[in-house]
């Protein structure tokens, strides 16, 4: 049950080829999630979204954290997701919101339409990272911080084999190792408090 954290802490640890800082052009905040409020109990967050949550059982482990409520289906810009809800070990309370996509073939037509929301709502991204298997834009709200990030894990080196030595003579095609199929991609936004700065990416922002 720990892999999906496993893969959100990879993807945090993906980030450091380049980090861009930007304006945003918007005063807009979010308070939460959908209704909810950060430091809410799972009690809470269940009188807050009603029939549309359900239980986790066992829950998601996150390091520090434990996904024990989750909406199947959120529709961000046209395109479904799953909610993840995300509450502290030490107190129990909301501290993080984690929706995930992984079907394809439309991850990437998902994060532009996911990209050309966020932006219409909350102005230009604050951050804006990438490394050779992530795309990642972070709004920076005055209550809530956004992530929207993209994992592409047929780019980039992981279709080589690194102890083999690398001929500039071959062709690119003939060094692949595994085709773009033997690899996944993924989307995922990420909500959680400003103030939480333990929560940014590692070389985006944390």
């Amino acid at each position: 049950m720990k892999k999906r954290g496993d893969v959100l802490n990879f993807a945090a640890l993906a980030f450091g080829a380049l980090a861009i800082l930007t304006t945003a052009a918007s005063a807009a905040d979010l308070e939460g999630w959908h209704g909810t409020a950060w430091d809410m109990s799972a009690a809470e967050v269940d009188t807050a979204l009603g029939d549309a949550v359900k239980p986790v059982d066992p829950p998601l482990v996150y390091g520090g954290a434990h996904a024990s409520r989750t909406v199947p289906e959120v529709d961000v810009a046209g395109y479904g997701y799953r909610a993840l809800l995300q509450f502290a070990d030490a107190d129990g309370r909301l501290q993080q919101v984690l929706l995930e996509r992984s079907r394809l073939p439309d991850a990437s037509e998902a994060y532009a339409a996911a990209l050309d929301a966020n932006t219409r709502d909350y102005g230009e991204p604050t951050l804006v990272c990438h490394s050779p298997i992530a795309h990642e834009r972070v709004w920076r709200l005055p209550t809530t911080t956004i992530h929207l990030v993209f994992l592409d894990f047929s780019g980039g080196s992981m279709r080589y084999d690194p102890s083999q030595e690398i001929d500039p003579l071959v062709p690119d095609i003939e060094r692949r190792q595994h085709s773009r199929r033997s690899y996944p991609q993924r989307l995922l936004i990420r909500y959680h408090p400003s103030e939480r700065d333990d929560l940014m990416s590692e070389g985006c922002g944390g």
